[in-house]
């Protein structure tokens, strides 16, 4: 199966994240424990995140991290979003049990 570019809607941003075909193959050869059963929780983890992180290595990266008790009975799901001025892309997205380091710019009330 092909992958394909997908647009996933960001609040925070206020406007659309996207997921390339290229990124999505770098997920599933690099983080073979999310994708392709979790695929899902990528979009879910952009749309409804319990913190978003600014990244410690890229000055323009943003880790978007929810807590899923689906996912491996219960890991942290991190997509990180590259955010430019034209456009926002997704980089990587991985499962952890640690919550991830960076300065938090917001938290779900």
């Amino acid at each position: 199966m092909e992958a394909q570019n997908n647009t996933i809607y960001c609040s925070y941003f206020d406007d659309d994240v996207v997921l390339s075909a290229e990124r999505i193959v770098h997920i599933q050869e690099q983080h073979p424990d999310l994708l392709p059963q979790y695929r899902n929780f990528i979009d879910e983890v952009i749309n409804n995140p319990d913190s978003i992180r600014r990244s410690q290595r890229m000055p323009n990266g943003y880790l978007f991290t929810k807590w899923c008790d689906d996912v491996q009975n219960g890991k942290y799901v991190i997509v990180v979003v590259i955010a430019e001025a034209l456009r926002k892309w997704v980089i990587t997205s991985y499962i952890s049990r640690k919550f991830p380091k960076g300065d938090i710019v917001w938290t779900k009330d």
